[in-house]
């Protein structure tokens, strides 16, 4: 399967954008209405966790590996 470049783009922002939405309810049951509008409002950087930074180092890795590596992946993950 051959996934373009400006949808790579859009699943990483994605993913992105989530991980720094969801971080500060991250394990929660529920989250109240109000806490999106709170989110949205706010002019505070946003901060994603390691879940992002994972992601990230699992997309160097694959693009700059040319496919799996484990030991690159391990590197990347012990390393970042």
């Amino acid at each position: 399967m051959t996934i373009s470049l400006d949808r790579f783009r859009g699943l990483m922002l994605g993913i992105s954008v989530g991980d720094c939405l969801g971080r500060a309810v991250e394990g929660h049951r529920r989250v109240a209405d109000s806490y999106i509008d709170e989110v949205l409002s706010s002019t505070a950087p946003s901060i994603y966790t390691d879940d992002t930074a994972m992601t990230l180092g699992l997309a160097r890795s694959l693009v700059e590996s040319d496919g799996f590596s484990g030991s690159d992946m391990a590197m990347r993950f012990a390393r970042d």
